[in-house]
């Protein structure tokens, strides 16, 4: 056997195995493709309950990428969402813990906070408004009762995550600058993360071991007007933006939930965001970002 054939045997019997439960998750391909030559990653369906018959010894660590989103979530859909989001993640940690994984890593959410307007700092308060938030922050506190040195539990609260092929506000936002000849010039700040850096940032609490809640997200805030002007000039388009349309968004942003989405403020504060003491995971600037997620 020549010596590169052995030390390609070598790597892939220290490389860590991660098992990722939720074959359909964004985040969890993406973690796939981003990580491969780095982690040996696989995956268990969560949908037909496949991950149940799956043997979890041997795996460094395990990504709980599945969950029922945030979908205009009612207070009749309550069981539904505690079933998904909150009891999933504790049967899959406790099977985990039983078979000596060391590590489980729970993809929670900002609506954990219960925040939709205004600043999260480290002193806010964890009171989630709808079904969907409360089933994430159930999760969490049950999860923390199984941490300890040995099992070590890494909790995510990511910001809206975009990149490409996402769905949500990121490609209506997308649309919006592929047609509009004008928008609103108006200043606000919103806490965001490109997949590759999200990505980045679940490898590195992989190899790290690293345990505790985590708030990621890029290295600059995300104005929504610079968002849209980015966008359409990657689309090779260009958006006149006008303050004078600024008080119709005053007006409407109380009145129209998408409105207060698109131009309220939503942040993290910097220091939520210092990762432990793990190394720097913004691997992709804001403008690379945008260009990646519309061309490629």
């Amino acid at each position: 056997m020549n010596p590169s054939a052995i030390g390609r045997i070598d790597r892939e019997e220290t490389m860590q195995r991660v098992l990722v439960i939720g074959r359909e998750s964004y985040i969890g391909r993406s973690f796939a493709n981003f990580t491969q030559g780095g982690l040996s990653v696989e995956f268990a369906g969560a949908r037909d309950n496949s991950w149940r018959d799956v043997n979890f010894a041997g795996f460094s660590a395990v990504l709980l990428a599945a969950g029922l989103a945030h979908r205009q979530a009612k207070a009749r859909d309550k069981p539904i969402y505690l079933t998904v989001n909150r009891d999933l993640p504790l049967a899959a940690a406790e099977k985990a813990k039983q078979a000596k994984v060391g590590q489980f890593i729970f993809l929670s959410s900002l609506h954990a906070y219960g925040i939709r307007q205004g600043e999260i700092k480290a002193e806010t308060p964890e009171v989630p408004t709808d079904v969907y938030g409360l089933s994430k922050l159930q999760a969490e506190r049950y999860l923390a009762l199984l941490s300890d040195e040995g099992f070590r539990v890494a909790v995510i609260r990511p910001p809206l995550v975009y990149g490409p092929g996402c769905r949500g506000n990121f490609p209506k936002l997308a649309a919006l600058a592929r047609r509009l000849p004008v928008f609103p010039d108006w200043p606000n700040r919103r806490s965001m993360i490109y997949i590759d850096n999200l990505c980045c940032l679940l490898q590195l609490i992989v190899e790290k071991r690293a345990a505790g809640l985590f708030c990621p997200q890029n290295e600059d805030y995300v104005n929504t007007t610079d968002l849209v002007s980015q966008m359409a000039l990657v689309l090779g388009r260009k958006v006149r933006l006008s303050r004078f349309l600024n008080p119709a968004v005053s007006l409407l942003m109380p009145l129209v939930p998408m409105v207060g989405k698109l131009f309220g403020d939503l942040y993290y504060e910097r220091s939520l965001s210092l990762n432990n003491g793990l190394p720097p995971y913004n691997v992709v600037g804001f403008a690379e970002s945008i260009r990646r997620s519309l061309v490629l």
